[in-house]
């Protein structure tokens, strides 16, 4: 005869409430009354305990006994649950690493640490699992969650610190097993049920293990699949921890290191290979090296990157067969690459700009281009942004100085000999240029040095696009861009019969004239903090007067001497303000002042009585430490015979301004320039 007993379960929380009242449900008969409920959900105790009263944990019938002050009633029968993890969720963390750092998060200390206990009790001790709770101190908190970013919660997400990257979420920890029993015997159940609740028991066994199977099966499946990606790859690849200790490696670093081993996962990197260089590379911490190594008659070059989430290293080995990345960093490694782009050149003035928009639309065609300028202007400069700029801007760039070498040197650099072509060739012969920058551009500097037979060899790679080596019959096809650049009048050169017309106008098909710094004096101020910029990394800042001095010069060497001018100044500098005192004398340039500028000192004629009045004021202010603004100006013109009202100053002061004698700095009032003070000394003396 079956016993109707009414049974209560008190919890703390009502998700924990919910979750085993579903699992009493599922085991208890309904002829039993289950009444729930959770201290955190309710305002009283429960006026009717029944028969048996089953507490979530022993902090549970603690806090209703002396918070709540609520006895159980004698008589009734009172079992505190054992509880354990969830184990439909139990897939969800049995996968992850060895030695993983993972916080177990709950509502309070006791059940954090019951909850790590429940999970190494079913076999889930492969983890490092620290209890995280409210109520932990900082200095406990910074501790365990320092390189902490994992965290498994009984259902208390809300709980989880914010940056944490991964959560588990395991739900509320069920009845164990002896619990359930304790209370079927307890409502008088346990012989009907005990058979139903094994059954059950061992259903939900086989479907964890059903899951688990599963996961471990996609993760072999994920596996196989990633393998073949990597080892799809042409480069070799592998994966190795702080102690060299490889996890994970391709079959392409395998074979172009001879290794016979299939599996090297765990197998350390220094028994392994047995180059001593590449194995010291490898192993250094230095992340941003490469290495070039000889293996197996390969180049190979070997590079490396650090996992960001973990210390483990991965080292790649990038052979140059049919490699376009090792030709590229060869490239550059060789110096057969273009330095510069478009935002390389500085200034903004018109002329300027129409410039760079000419050279930007020349460069997306295949057109020869004749760079036209005066020496220091930045043809070079140009010649590097348009190949960066073309379709063959991941190709070489290789520039010659025809006015750097002989007539013979040029040839066989250009054009490469076979051996033994003269004396002194190489035994091996040599590849020319033309060659060497096969499908990229190179860079004729100074064409107009150049000597007619080696024109008539370039008008037939022009014309032709094919070369012959020194000492060679065979011609060779050749896909390459020409760039030349000239400071000279190739017209006038033409006219002497020192440059072929012929060979003139294919490289005339697209033609530039590089502007002088002279036509463009604007952009002096950006040049020159643009020149500090790359001299020094101290902050340096700039007198207004020594721009206005610089744009006074005709800069017949263009950038390349106003380079120059910024290397001396810096060396020289006191601190890192320049002044107009900081500017060299005129013996310094290439050409000395204007005609102006040595009539500086007898420029007083030129200057009004109220003009050389208030440059005297001025002087005078700055002697006195004062700021020579318009008001004080006027105040002084009425102590003098001169009587000038602040418009009219206003209108004077433009006009030394404009004239070169004054600077006007708002709240600082105006200062003389260097010019000013010439004029003051020479009034004085």
């Amino acid at each position: 005869m079956q016993v109707c007993r009414k049974l209560t379960l008190i919890t703390g929380s009502v998700g924990t409430c919910n979750a085993l009242k579903v699992q009493l449900e599922e085991y208890i008969p309904t002829c039993v009354t289950i009444q729930a409920y959770p201290l955190d959900g309710i305002s009283k105790p429960p006026s009717d305990f029944g028969d048996v009263v089953l507490f979530s944990s022993s902090l549970v019938k603690r806090e209703l006994e002396e918070d709540w002050n609520c006895m159980i009633p004698k008589g009734v029968q009172i079992i505190i649950a054992d509880r354990t993890i969830n184990y439909e969720f139990i897939d969800r963390i049995v996968l992850l690493s060895p030695k993983t750092k993972v916080l177990f998060v709950s509502d309070a200390k006791e059940s954090a640490e019951e909850g790590i206990r429940a999970l190494k009790e079913v076999g889930i001790d492969h983890l490092d699992l620290y209890p995280y709770y409210p109520g932990l101190s900082n200095c406990e908190k910074s501790k365990i969650t320092k390189d902490t970013d994992i965290a498994i919660t009984p259902g208390e997400k809300d709980k989880v610190l914010d940056h944490i990257r991964k959560v588990y979420d395991i739900g509320p920890r069920l009845l164990d097993f002896p619990t359930i029993f304790k209370l079927l015997r307890a409502v008088g159940q346990l012989e009907t049920r005990a058979r139903h609740f094994s059954i059950k028991y061992i259903q939900k066994i086989i479907i964890l293990a059903k899951k688990l199977s599963h996961s471990t099966n996609y993760i072999s499946e994920l596996n196989h699949h990633l393998t073949t990606v990597i080892d799809g790859i042409e480069d070799g690849l592998v994966v190795f921890d702080s102690r060299g200790i490889i996890s994970v490696h391709n079959e392409k670093f395998r074979k172009m290191l001879d290794i016979p081993a299939l599996n090297l996962r765990g197998v350390k990197i220094s028994e392994l290979i047995y180059n001593k260089k590449l194995v010291e590379f490898l192993m250094n911490h230095r992340l941003d090296d490469e290495l070039t190594l000889d293996i197996n008659s390969d180049k190979v070059l070997v590079s490396k990157f650090k996992l960001t989430d973990n210390d483990h290293i991965v080292a790649r080995f990038l052979s140059h067969k049919n490699s376009v990345e090792y030709k590229e960093k060869e490239n550059i490694k060789q110096g057969h690459f273009a330095k510069y782009t478009f935002e390389n050149i500085v200034g903004e003035s018109s002329l300027m700009n129409q410039t760079k928009n000419i050279a930007k639309k020349l460069a997306k065609t295949e057109l020869t281009i004749l760079l036209h300028g005066e020496s220091g202007t930045g043809k070079e400069l140009f010649a590097s942004a348009i190949h960066n700029s073309s379709p063959m801007g991941d190709a070489p760039f290789l520039a010659v100085n025809f006015s750097s070498l002989s007539d013979d040197l040029i040839e066989s650099e250009l054009f490469g000999y076979e051996p033994g072509a003269f004396t002194g060739a190489s035994k091996k012969g040599k590849l020319g240029l033309f060659e060497q920058a096969e499908g990229g551009t190179i860079f004729l500097d100074e064409i107009g040095d150049s000597s007619l037979k080696v024109q008539a060899k370039l008008l037939r790679v022009l014309q032709e696009k094919e070369v012959m080596r020194i000492g060679d019959t065979k011609i060779r096809p050749v896909n390459v861009r020409i760039i030349a650049a000239t400071n000279q009048d190739l017209k006038m050169l033409m006219k002497q019969g020192q440059f072929r017309k012929d060979l003139y106008y294919r490289l005339k098909m697209g033609y530039m004239k590089i502007p002088p710094l002279r036509q463009r004096k604007e952009d002096i101020s950006e040049l020159f903090n643009q020149l500090i910029d790359t001299e020094t990394t101290e902050k340096i800042t700039v007198d207004k007067e020594v721009i206005l001095a610089l744009q006074n010069y005709d800069w017949p060497g263009n950038v390349r001497e106003l380079r120059n001018l910024v290397s001396y100044m810096l060396a020289l500098r006191d601190c890192n303000h320049l002044t107009i005192d900081d500017v060299p004398s005129w013996g310094y340039f290439e050409e000395g002042p204007k005609i102006e500028e040595q009539e500086e000192i007898n420029l007083k004629d030129a200057l009004s009585d109220s003009e050389l009045f208030i440059l005297q004021c001025i002087y005078d202010l700055k002697e006195e430490n004062k700021t020579a603004g318009r008001k004080i100006l006027s105040e002084l013109s009425k102590q003098s015979s001169i009587y000038l009202t602040e418009g009219k100053i206003r209108t004077i002061l433009d006009r030394l301004e404009k004239k070169g004698y004054i600077l006007k700095s708002k709240g600082s009032g105006s200062v003389l320039t260097k010019k000013g003070k010439k004029v003051i000394d020479g009034n004085q003396g």
